[in-house]
Formats: C-alpha cells, structure tokens, sequence
C-alpha cells in the first residue's frame, strides 16, 4: 500500500511460507496480505511453475541475449563506522560476465564502487550518488538518446579505489593490475593466525574447531553457532593493505559425518578494536567428506576493504547449526536438542593442505 515491495516481515513469509506453497494463486496473499487480480489471472493460467510461460521471463538465464546497452551496476560493501552495510556486487558482477560470454559482449558493462544496495540510485537532484555515478549517468543518457559524444573513455569495466581520488578502468575482470594476496591457516600453540608462508610441515596436522575462541558472530552475520565450533585467525597488516575484488578461501577440513557446513567469514578489526564487515556474502556452504576430508573452495562478492598498517583481517572459521547429527536413541525427545551429538570438524594445515584465503590488492 505505500509502493514499497518489501515489508518488515516479508523474508520471514518468503523463506517460511512461499517456498512451502505449490499454488501459484497463493503467493500474492502469502507475500503482501493482499490479492492481486493481474496475478490472479496469470496464475490461473499458468499455475505449473516449471511452465515454459515463467522460464521466457526467468531474466537471468537470457542476460546474454540483451542487445541493447546494459551497465550492471554494484555496490562494494562498505567498511566504516562497524556498520552493516547492504551489498549487491556479486549479483551485478554476475551478470555481467554472463552477459560478456553471450553473442551481443561489447554492450555489457560493469560499475562497482564505495556505497551500499540501494545507494546507487538517483534520488530527487541525485546528489546522493558516489562522484563515480554522479556525473556519468547523465552522460551516458544525453549519449545514447540524443547521441551526445561522451566526455570520458566508456570502459567496459569501471571499479573505485579505496584511494577516493582515482578509479580502475579495464576491458576485464578481475583487474589485471592488482596484486595477488595469499595467507595461510597457520597455529602455533593456542596462537591462531595468517601468515604469507606456507606451513613447512607434511601431512595432515589440524586444529579442532572445539577450541574455545569466543566471536560475536550474533552481531555480525546471520549465523548462530556454538563459540566452541568456531576459530578467529588474525593477520596484522605491517603496511596499508588497499584489498579490492573478490575474496577466496579454499579450505581443507577433516569431518567425522558425511557432511557439514563450514564457513569462513573475513572482518576488518581497527586499531581501536572495532570490528567492521567486509562481505556480508558467506564463503562456504555445505560440504561432502571424500575419504575423510572435504575441500571448501568459494569465493565471496567483490569487495573493497583498505586495511591500514597496524589494523588486523580476521578470519573467523565456524559453522552454523548443521554440525549437529541425530542418533536414534529410541527414547522420546522432550526437547530439540536432545539426542544430538556434536560434529567434529578439524581444519587442516599443513604442506599437504594449505588452507588459505586470497584477495587482490590495489598497488
């Protein structure tokens, strides 16, 4: 009723309700308490949701098939002030490269830079845009509707800087200028930390993820896990570390169940000791134990974090509720938790299995 499509417990009914529904007439009703004649209509028409009718309109999959131009514009999740910020950059980046491999390449183009989700959209006067959008939007519209020449070089890839005075232009993604970053999971004692050298050791050597390491994860991401299933890995930069792209953590995990579900989740810790978040997109997700061992390769949302020397990354590695496994106890159940059992998971670090995290870095 106030135009605005997404209410407070919209998500809640999404996740909950909708995707439990098969009948398409109900979701107007499930998702806004109301129902729509225009969506009665069609889902009275079409109401198998695998119908040809709904696949022509899944846009996703036909971004490649757009011929006219199209700027898929992102934002970079913001780091300051420890505040949670909204990012969109991996579905921008997306589609993007889908729409580079599709027959019509020259007319996608990218925009990713320094603002939250919806902050890259032009409101009364548009002085709430970034200075990259503020000035280009404008003439990019005198361009293509009255074919006004355009006063700066259209890349086909345009990225802020942590360094607000400049930004990177290419024909490609990832950027070709940047440095390549890598730190190891590395333990010594109950020290847990980064370290650019690879672990010197053979084998599997691993640390327990029962270590008692607490992390107010609460605050920080929508996850809930047990302070004991989770380990906090510091790097303390020795010089000003401007991180840009995507971060990519390709872990190695001993589990005692077929599978599990394991996380790694990079925050920014000032000198003051705030923590600030990088990406709220999660790296990792379920996985599948192959003789013993399961490998976590993902990468997160393009992300822009200008770690200062003497400021730390952490690397928080957890799981959420899944590490508990039901036995059958042939008992009744008076509560949820009882009969579970705790999942060991170990991540593993050595020469044989060099878990790592790596990002880009602006020169």
């Amino acid at each position: 009723q106030d135009g605005m499509v997404y209410w407070p417990g919209f998500e809640g009914a999404l996740t909950t309700q909708l995707l439990a529904e098969q009948d398409l007439r109900k979701y107007d009703q499930i998702l806004f308490g109301v129902k729509f004649p225009d969506w009665q209509r069609i889902a009275e028409a079409y109401p198998d949701p695998s119908a040809p009718f709904w696949k022509e309109r899944e846009i996703f999959s036909r971004i490649g098939e757009i011929a006219a131009p199209i700027y898929h514009i992102g934002g970079m999740q913001n780091v300051g002030n420890g505040e949670l910020g909204d990012c969109c950059g991996g579905d921008s980046l997306r589609n993007y490269l889908k729409g580079k491999s599709g027959p019509h390449p020259g007319r996608h183009h990218v925009i990713l830079g320094n603002w939250s989700h919806g902050d890259s959209t032009p409101t009364g006067d548009g002085s709430n845009l970034d200075p990259l959008l503020r000035n280009r939007i404008p003439a990019l519209m005198d361009h293509y509707l009255q074919g006004k020449p355009l006063p700066f070089r259209d890349a086909a890839v345009l990225i802020a800087s942590n360094d607000k005075s400049r930004s990177w232009q290419s024909s490609v993604y990832p950027l070709r200028e940047l440095k390549r970053q890598v730190l190891f999971f590395r333990r010594d004692g109950q020290s847990y930390f980064l370290s650019k050298e690879m672990p010197g050791i053979a084998g599997e050597a691993d640390f327990s993820s029962y270590e008692d390491t607490p992390a107010k994860l609460n605050d920080l991401m929508n996850l809930r896990p047990d302070p004991k299933q989770t380990l906090a890995f510091d790097y303390v930069a020795q010089e000003n570390t401007p991180i840009l792209g995507n971060m990519k953590v390709d872990l190695h995990v001993r589990l005692n169940v077929p599978q599990a579900d394991v996380f790694a989740l990079p925050i920014l810790i000032d000198r003051n000791g705030i923590p600030h978040v990088i990406t709220i997109c999660k790296l990792g997700g379920r996985v599948f134990r192959v003789d013993g061992v399961a490998r976590v390769r993902t990468s997160s949302c393009p992300v822009m974090a200008n770690l200062k020397a003497g400021e730390k990354l952490r690397v928080y590695i957890t799981s959420n509720f899944y590490p508990l496994f039901a036995r059958n106890t042939h008992q009744a159940i008076k509560h949820f938790y009882d009969g579970f059992l705790d999942a060991k998971i170990d991540l593993l670090h050595s020469r044989d299995f060099p878990s790592q995290i790596r990002f880009t870095v602006e020169p």
